[in-house]
């Protein structure tokens, strides 16, 4: 084969790669468009230490129906406080009754303090306890939430290990 014969098939070829992975992406946002339609959450996948993680049910999510995976939750409320590695919420997150204040590591989304956080918007991964430093000097823990690293579908599949 010529060389110039060689290189319009290798364009050929990764032009058919990235049509695939064009299909993916788009098949992703359409199938985000279509969960937000039916109630379900922001971003529905995350990325956590390199690993992809789903915030929804696939299963129910086939059947028409929206429900989170075990240790995620839905919280809303009004910013107390962004800092450099999240927010502070006072508000209510699933399970919880009475109004409190909590951490949400890794926000994704520009927002100010005193912004309020819609019911159903976000979600995140239970994470434990945050601790700070209060103005006054004393010591504060609060629950603290991870919101992962939004998950951005590649164009091409990545290679199999």
């Amino acid at each position: 084969m010529n060389a110039n014969r060689f290189f319009w098939v290798v364009v050929l070829i990764a032009a058919l790669g990235l049509a695939q992975g064009q299909t993916i992406k788009a098949n992703y946002e359409k199938f985000e468009k279509d969960l937000r339609e039916m109630g379900g959450p922001k971003d529905p996948c995350r990325l956590f230490d390199g690993k992809k993680e789903w915030a929804v049910d696939l299963v129910k999510v086939k059947k028409k129906q929206v429900a989170l995976q075990k240790g995620w939750v839905t919280f809303w409320g009004q910013v107390v406080e962004v800092q450099p590695n999240g927010i502070r919420v006072l508000g209510l997150y699933t399970g919880r009754y009475d109004e409190t204040t909590f951490f949400v590591a890794n926000f994704p989304y520009k927002i100010a303090d005193g912004s309020h956080i819609g019911l159903g918007d976000y979600v995140a991964k239970e994470d434990g306890v945050y601790s700070y430093e209060t103005v006054l000097g004393g010591k504060a823990t609060l629950t603290k939430f991870d919101y992962g690293k939004i998950y951005d579908p590649p164009l091409v599949d990545p290679p199999a290990n």
